[in-house]
């Protein structure tokens, strides 16, 4: 059996004319994995505008029910949790993130084959023999659920001041700029008001992370981290790098922190899983932050409840084509009997 990349070629649908829009545009894009005989995508097209919330889900038919701490219904609850459905939404984040992001060529995931993707004006269309550099690293924010142990092994002992510096210097000398962006970041995941207000050192409280639950216990110094504080303080430095690299960054009157609106229009950002962790109310109120900021954000989640504070919901299978994409309302509409994201919904009302 050939690789999916150098077979059939002819078979495959013509690439969309390029258009430059508004926001972050995915058009027909084939991708290949570098390490297996399979498609990572199959002509996905999809965009976001400024402002906006994409969340992508995967479907499989082994549907299971899964415990949630966190959950305050049995609707947020329900998730699907095939091993291979799991990874199929990293996936195309990480093949998106190499389309738009340089990356040594040994440590590529997948195989570019037709297609575009394009952030506001700027189009990183390639042929499969030409990869053309861009500079797009300035407005791509990225939180990838996979390397949050590994930040917190490297991070372990620092201050959260360090850990939040947008430079990812470790320092925590990033300047005036910095710390508004820091204070700003605070304000979109609401750390200020939650786990702040319980730190009497503030930025300098030095924190470990769960994989030290054993060497430190937390003191008016130091303090141990739960698993959801850790991930919302990685979101809140991934925020905060995008505000401090922003272009459209502008000062608020008589405050030290920057203005939510328009201040990452023209940038995107990847939550991987990123709210896992999350209450409903901190949900909603997160999303209703990142609109402010005009970002284009696409959400990975097995969360379907998710889909109706969403603009729109993306459905793919675990082999990377696209099911159906909508609205809630829109998808709803369809019915059980043409709608995967409407059957899953049923299911869940019935539980």
């Amino acid at each position: 059996q050939e690789h999916p990349h150098t077979s059939n070629q002819g078979l495959l649908p013509d690439v969309h004319d390029k258009v430059q829009l508004p926001g972050f545009t995915v058009s027909d894009l084939w991708c290949a994995h570098t390490n297996q005989r399979a498609w990572a995508t199959q002509g996905v097209s999809f965009q976001v505008r400024p402002g906006e919330i994409l969340l992508v889900l995967t479907y499989t038919p082994n549907k299971n029910r899964a415990t949630d701490s966190n959950a305050n219904t049995n609707v947020n609850a329900y998730v699907n949790v095939d091993a291979v459905s799991t990874s199929g939404k990293t996936r195309l984040l990480v093949t998106l993130l190499e389309r738009l992001v340089p990356c040594p060529q040994q440590s590529r995931r997948t195989v570019y084959v037709r297609g575009s993707v394009s952030l506001s004006s700027t189009n990183t269309e390639r042929t499969q023999h030409q990869h053309t550099p861009n500079n797009n690293n300035d407005r791509v924010g990225c939180y990838l659920e996979e390397s949050t142990g590994l930040l917190g092994e490297l991070m372990n002992g620092w201050t959260l001041e360090q850990v939040l510096d947008p430079l990812s210097t470790g320092i925590g000398n990033e300047g005036d700029e910095g710390r508004r962006a820091v204070q700003t970041a605070m304000q979109v995941t609401d750390l200020s008001e939650t786990l702040m207000s319980h730190l009497p050192l503030k930025l300098q409280t030095q924190i470990t992370t769960s994989s030290h639950e054993d060497q430190t216990i937390s003191t008016n110094q130091h303090h141990h981290l739960s698993q959801s504080e850790w991930s919302k303080i990685l979101l809140t430095k991934v925020i905060s790098r995008l505000i401090y690299t922003n272009a459209h960054n502008t000062l608020t009157p008589g405050t030290t922190t920057n203005k939510l609106g328009n201040s990452l229009i023209g940038s995107v950002l990847f939550l991987d899983n990123a709210l896992t962790h999350y209450s409903e109310t901190e949900e909603s109120s997160l999303l209703r932050s990142l609109r402010k900021t005009d970002v284009a954000t696409i959400l990975t989640s097995s969360r379907w409840a998710l889909g109706r504070f969403v603009d729109r919901v993306l459905i793919i299978d675990d082999k990377g084509k696209v099911i159906e994409s909508g609205s809630h309302t829109q998808l709803l509409s369809y019915g059980i009997g043409r709608s995967v994201y409407a059957q899953q919904w049923n299911d869940m009302m019935l539980e």
